[in-house]
């Protein structure tokens, strides 16, 4: 049963303020004449006047003796009756003619056969996707106040939405089961069976150490388990996420000895195999956030190392510009000798060390100029770079748009993850790239257009890292 106070059925509420009184209980002049015109005595007009302002708060008419002191007391003042005066008719013929004029002045029609159509339809199409009683008999409300039907009794919409919300399960059950086949019975079987003391439904329960790097290899191993023992999407394709939570948390709640009495076997299959298949939606969402993690460290190792070498080589950028200005100083002392200007900068050279260890100076600068860190990255990720790799076959990998050459490029890479050389053959297109990357993965060799497979190893993980995270992003905002 669903506890009413996790609903939006209509209550009244303990004590009420002076504002609140007068907002939901002041008679209007027309509501003040339609008492009038049917009810003559005090106890009579107090009566009606009750069931009216009562109805139109709650949505439906509640037993006299529930309404409250404060309220009672209010509405006698309303009618310039006594304080305690607070009888009302318990005559059954007067009562019920009450009611009907209460409901015919409000444009309200008694909940009966027609409202529970209503709200049994509308129960009937959320009961597929939405899982907690208490939202069903929300939405049940809803429809019957927008149709302007009398609300029920609280315990008569719980029977109602239980008693729909079962039948729905029961659908889902042959229908998550329908295709089943021994083969499925025994795998799912098999997870209450012990082995080892313990069965493979425990074992699934207990989740693994905490899903740092360190244990990559332990969530690859357990993704690569959980899969062997069913495919579990084939069978859910049809049934709403919500409610496949909803049976995998039902079947987490319980022990070994629970499932194995539920005496349905088509609840007890579809319970296991939403547990199954939560399992490794779970642990797929734990390997992506560990791809995240490790690339994110990947680059912030990186570029903390460009930036401990910028400052190193600060001193050789500041060599360069004095050797830089020693030539410009030579050649406005010798405007028009060229061959003293070029005998005068080749003894800059000789000073400053010679052309070649002038040249090695500048290429170290400059390969660090621009905050490019991507050359750094391969000596951070090589650690790693098995797991990743085993990482990269465990998981799928689909493109959020038209353009697949990330994904073509990861599968080129795979094929060869077991290759020594330091090139592959420039057979892939390179448009998820940047331009940066795309400057550091195309080379020449032996004159021919080539890839780095180093930096091309570097850039698809990292590629895939970025999109993943994107991914959740947009998510996460829709």
């Amino acid at each position: 049963m669903a506890a009413i106070e996790r609903t939006a059925y209509p209550r009244f509420k303990p004590s009420l303020t002076a504002t609140e009184l007068q907002s939901l209980y002041c008679p209007t002049d027309d509501e003040r004449d339609f008492i009038s015109a049917h009810a003559r005595g005090a106890t009579q007009q107090l009566t009606l006047l009750t069931l009216l302002k009562c109805h139109q708060h709650l949505g439906y008419l509640p037993a006299l003796a529930e309404v409250p002191t404060q309220i009672r007391t209010y509405l006698c003042q309303q009618l310039n009756l006594f304080p305690l005066m607070y009888e009302s008719v318990e005559v059954d013929k007067t009562l019920y003619r009450y009611r009907q004029l209460t409901r015919m002045y409000l444009g309200i029609k008694p909940y009966g056969e027609r409202g529970q159509a209503v709200a049994a339809t509308a129960v009937q199409h959320a009961a597929s996707t939405m899982s907690d009683p208490a939202d069903l008999i929300n939405l049940a409300i809803e429809h019957l106040v927008q149709q302007r039907f009398e609300l029920p009794a609280f315990s008569t919409l719980d029977r109602l939405v239980m008693h729909i919300r079962h039948g729905v399960h029961q659908d889902l059950y042959r229908h998550i089961t329908a295709s089943f086949g021994p083969a499925e019975r025994d795998r799912l079987d098999g997870l209450l069976q012990l082995r080892d003391s313990r069965t493979d439904f425990t074992r699934i329960k207990e989740t693994p150490r905490q899903a740092t790097l360190t244990h990559l290899r332990q969530w690859t191993a357990r993704l690569t388990w959980l899969e062997s023992i069913l495919p579990t999407r084939p069978f859910l394709t049809e049934i709403a996420n919500t409610k496949v939570q909803q049976f995998a948390a039902e079947a987490a709640a319980l022990d070994v000895g629970d499932l194995r009495d539920i005496s349905t076997p088509s609840r007890r299959y579809s319970l296991l195999i939403c547990f199954l298949y939560q399992a490794q939606v779970q642990t797929r969402d734990e390997l992506v956030e560990m791809l995240l993690k490790r690339m994110r460290r990947t680059t912030t190792a990186a570029q903390t190392q460009l930036k401990e070498l910028q400052d190193q080589h600060r001193g050789l950028e500041e060599q360069m510009l004095a050797v830089f200005a020693e030539v410009i100083n030579e050649t406005i002392h010798t405007p028009e000798d060229n061959a003293a200007l070029g005998q005068g900068v080749r003894d800059i050279f000789q000073t400053s060390g010679g052309a070649e260890a002038l040249r090695d100076r500048y290429t170290q600068g400059a390969a660090y100029h621009n905050n490019n860190y991507r050359p750094l990255l391969w000596s951070f990720y090589s650690p790693y770079r098995a797991e990743l790799f085993r990482l990269s076959h465990v998981l799928t990998f689909r493109a959020a748009t038209q353009d697949q050459s990330l994904i073509e490029a990861l599968h080129f890479i795979q094929r060869f993850q077991n290759a020594k050389r330091d090139h592959l053959p420039s057979e892939i297109l390179l448009s998820f790239a940047s331009v940066r990357w795309q400057t550091l993965i195309r080379t020449r060799h032996h004159g021919e257009p080539v890839l780095n497979r180093r930096q091309l190893e570097v850039c698809v993980f990292t590629s895939l890292a970025r999109g993943c995270d994107l991914s959740r992003e947009h998510g996460a905002k829709h």
